[in-house]
């Protein structure tokens, strides 16, 4: 491919990314899993993420652990991060059902607190 025209694709790519920040909510399901937790949320907040900058809900299915202390380490360096955290555990398909529920962009994207984020595919 001609360099040019990768360039070219390349801006393109990063353009339609910024446009999606404001589109598109990540929305990461837990129950009492604070560990992995910890990891997916640092993976989509690290520096070199390409999502660090989208609207970020974690949506607690009632953990009794440290989930809710891990996000509020996080709030205060990441004012696009969100907290719920469920009166009770609604199950893994009632957090999911919740999910679609709360989202409020256009499009959303469900992880669950132990998913592995592999960034190589973005541009």
């Amino acid at each position: 491919m001609d360099a040019d025209i990768f360039n070219c694709l390349q801006i393109k790519l990063k353009v339609y990314i910024m446009n999606l920040k404001d589109k598109l909510q990540i929305i990461v399901i837990t129950y009492n899993r604070c560990k992995l937790f910890e990891k997916t949320l640092n993976t989509l907040l690290a520096p070199d993420s390409p999502v660090k900058d989208f609207n970020i809900l974690v949506l607690d299915n009632n953990s009794t652990d440290d989930t809710a202390i891990i996000v509020q380490e996080k709030q205060k360096n990441n004012n696009n991060l969100t907290y719920i955290k469920n009166k009770y555990n609604l199950g893994i398909g009632g957090n999911i059902a919740k999910a679609l529920e709360v989202a409020s962009m256009q499009y959303v994207w469900i992880l669950a607190d132990d998913d592995i984020i592999d960034w190589s595919a973005w541009p």
